[in-house]
């Protein structure tokens, strides 16, 4: 039976493969440590940090800050709700 090299996984950041000792598993792929980074604000992230939207990374903090539920501590009117799904902003205002 001939021997099958398998082949090592490449960093989805910089394409380069990667050691068991310097990778991490997160959003289905094998990173370098040093690779798996927030895509707004750039910081190392872990995978305990890390939250996946459309194919990007972010840390808890950007995510929540670019896509999470905004009201009046963000500029919006009382009685109303909004999230930016990156394309556009959506405002629902709610009545009393």
């Amino acid at each position: 039976m001939p021997f099958k090299n398998q082949e090592t996984p490449h960093c989805p950041h910089c394409g380069h493969a990667g050691f068991q000792a310097e990778s991490v598993s997160a959003a289905g792929k094998q990173w370098h440590k040093t690779c798996l980074t927030c895509g707004l604000c750039k910081k190392m992230i872990e995978t305990t940090t890390m939250v996946e939207h459309v194919e990007n990374e972010y840390c808890k903090q950007c995510y929540a800050g670019k896509f999470g539920i905004r009201g009046v501590e963000f500029g919006i009117e009382d009685g109303a709700l909004g999230m930016d799904t990156g394309d556009h902003f959506i405002h629902k205002q709610f009545h009393h």
